[in-house]
């Protein structure tokens, strides 16, 4: 059984974290949304989200940093592993499935991916960053696809920071002697939208291609996100 725990500070972005919640496979599983914007009405939002089994809804002061609100939101998670969605990208059915299958077959106390795809929307590329970095063990993965024993919390929590957060907690459990998995490059996007400031890494496309590669240009990279093959 496994939590989800989403932050986010845009109305428009809950249709996409319902999307991904719901398109999940895994059956056992919970939704838990920070709302972290003080302009969102929560009752609003509950209303926009309805009678969807297993999803809570919490708001927090927008001046809380994104650490802080992570462990706010383990805090009130009902089971033993926790995965991070950020709102605005892209989790294929399978995500969940993979993750937890990877703690069975290793010893990882926490897996994600450090090889994975990147859709930008400005030309409709599709990248992949880190080629190389599946299926081993790594000392990082990307903060987006972190999921991971809660228990880790009693001894580890997110610092109280918006930006880097996740980079310092994964820093923290290496020294403390836990193990971190990158599963396959599969079943997960990172979506970069035309306006760089609406994302909280202030990467510009032009950075993320020069340290990537571009796999296609498609209307269509889901399809190529969740395709298991080895011609890539």
């Amino acid at each position: 059984m496994i939590s989800i725990i989403t932050c986010t500070i845009r109305e428009h972005l809950i249709r996409n974290i319902i999307e991904n919640y719901l398109n999940q496979l895994f059956q056992d599983k919970e939704l838990i949304i920070i709302l972290n914007n003080d302009a969102m009405d929560m009752n609003l939002i509950k209303e926009k989200v309805g009678r969807i089994k297993g999803v809570t809804i919490y708001q927090l002061p927008q001046g809380y940093p994104l650490g802080e609100c992570l462990n706010y939101g383990i805090e009130k998670a009902k089971y033993d592993y926790i995965a991070k969605f950020d709102d605005d990208d892209y989790y294929g059915p399978e995500y969940l499935t993979e993750a937890m299958n990877a703690f069975k077959k290793t010893n990882a106390n926490i897996v994600g991916k450090e090889e994975c795809f990147v859709f930008l929307k400005s030309n409709n590329a599709l990248l992949l960053r880190g080629r190389g970095l599946s299926n081993k063990y790594v000392k990082h993965v990307s903060g987006a696809t972190l999921v991971f024993e809660k228990a880790i919390i009693d001894k580890i929590k997110f610092p109280n920071l918006t930006l880097g957060e996740d980079t310092e907690f994964q820093k923290k459990c290496i020294k403390y002697g836990y193990r971190i998995y990158s599963t396959s490059r599969y079943n997960f996007a990172a979506i970069r939208g035309n306006d760089v400031n609406e994302h909280t890494w202030k990467i510009s496309d032009k950075r993320l291609i020069e340290h990537g590669e571009i796999i296609a240009y498609t209307d269509d990279f889901k399809s190529k996100v969740i395709e298991r093959s080895d011609g890539i």
